[in-house]
């Protein structure tokens, strides 16, 4: 599985997938940002898989992608678990 993740996230990066900072994000001790980024990565590979032809901008929301003719924004949102007790 990690081998697999490894591969994923690098061709996020090498597409141009993720802003300027994601390999720094997924190298985080934050898991904040780590989970964040992963979210995107994971996203993202499942629009590929689907043959959904997604672009990066680099600016405003993570993706874009045309359906039918109609251009469809997508910010992926990972929650962070704040207020939940560790056991």
């Amino acid at each position: 599985m990690r081998q697999r993740l490894e591969e994923v996230c690098a061709a996020f990066i090498n597409a141009g997938y993720g802003d300027g900072d994601a390999t720094q994000k997924l190298c985080s001790a934050d898991d904040s940002q780590y989970w964040q980024q992963l979210s995107e990565v994971l996203i993202a590979t499942q629009l590929l898989k689907a043959d959904i032809s997604i672009a990066h901008l680099h600016q405003g929301p993570d993706f874009v992608f045309e359906n039918n003719g109609r251009r469809i924004w997508v910010e992926v949102i990972c929650p962070e678990p704040s207020g939940i007790p560790s056991d």
